[in-house]
């Protein structure tokens, strides 16, 4: 009997012994089910986090790209609205210098208009007096001619007297329109 109970406390041990093996085989299999599990979790969200940093990276990439492209521009925006500023500043010295000389002609202008009306008044006046002296020679060259016809009625014998006051008035003509010629070329 004592053997009985060995070989069933035996018999009960090896039970034991298999059932804590299967156990054992059980959780370690479960452990090595949730570890391979975790590892998949983290392998998933290692490459989840790997794409993001990679699709950060192309962001911040494509965000500098941008920002020098912005730059760029801005320089060469600065540049022209520098270009622009000087010229905007040349055309306005230009058109300052314009208004000057314009101004510059108007009264120029004006001093010529001035002095033309001065010269017309002044031919004009030129014009009376000439007309004015044509007429009184006109008058005494005809009164010359009355007293030379008269003369010459009284003295149809002096005619040597006669031709010398003929003389004298062709010689008063010939100055007359010489002096008449004279001035109206004064008036050209």
């Amino acid at each position: 009997e004592h053997e009985q109970r060995v070989q069933d406390l035996r018999s009960k041990h090896d039970d034991e012994r298999t059932l804590l093996r299967s156990k054992t085989d059980q959780i370690r299999d479960e452990h090595s089910r949730m570890a391979e599990e975790m590892r998949q979790q983290l392998d998933t969200e290692r490459q989840a986090h790997t794409k993001t940093k990679d699709d950060d990276k192309g962001r911040l990439l494509e965000h500098s790209r941008t920002a020098g492209v912005l730059e760029g521009k801005i320089i060469a925006n600065t540049e022209e609205n520098k270009g622009l500023r000087q010229r905007l500043q040349a055309l306005e010295e230009k058109a300052h210098e314009t208004e000057l000389a314009i101004r510059q002609y108007m009264e120029e202008e004006k001093t010529l208009r001035g002095r033309i009306h001065q010269a017309q008044l002044e031919a004009a006046k030129v014009r009376e007096e000439t007309d004015r002296k044509v007429q009184d020679v006109t008058e005494e060259f005809a009164a010359q001619e009355k007293e030379i016809q008269e003369r010459e009625e009284a003295l149809e014998a002096g005619s040597d007297h006669i031709n010398n006051l003929r003389s004298k008035s062709h010689g008063y003509i010939v100055s007359i329109i010489l002096f008449t010629a004279s001035s109206f070329d004064q008036l050209k």
